[in-house]
């Protein structure tokens, strides 16, 4: 069991450092491309949800299990949604658009129920006892 929660944990940092570099990369190029006069960073700033889609898309090839495949679905309807927003496709804008994230959220909170993702908990030592925490994933 310890060896199953140490190969997970690793997973879980081994995404959490791709998505890093790939967020680095991402404002890298994009500052480098506004340096260079190449594009203007106000008219890539549209382009932000694509990050998003890319913590998504990592989610779901890292992680094996119903959390990653949850949280990834999760991050690309997100990206999409914001992306449908901020380029007003299908008519949706800022002021229209805001009930996608409502629905991304809820299905969400559906998936993670159907698929049987465990609540997280934490222990903490506290005067020699032991108190464990349940912890909530959104």
């Amino acid at each position: 069991m310890d060896a199953e929660k140490a190969e997970r944990r690793e997973r879980k940092d081994r995404a959490g450092n791709i998505t890093a570099g790939l967020m680095m990369l991402t404002v890298g190029v994009l500052f480098l491309t506004g340096q260079l006069g190449l594009a203007s960073i106000h008219d890539l700033w549209h382009w932000w949800p694509l990050a998003l889609i890319a913590i998504g898309i990592t989610h779901m090839v890292i992680g094996q299990d119903g959390e990653g495949w949850v949280s990834g679905i999760t991050n690309v309807f997100l990206g999409v949604a914001f992306l449908a927003i901020n380029f007003q496709w299908f008519g949706f804008g800022w002021r229209t658009g805001w009930p996608l994230v409502l629905i991304a959220i809820g299905a969400s909170l559906m998936l993670k129920a159907a698929f049987g993702v465990p609540r997280r908990r934490r222990f903490r030592e506290e005067s020699g006892a032991v108190v464990v925490e349940d912890e909530r994933h959104v």
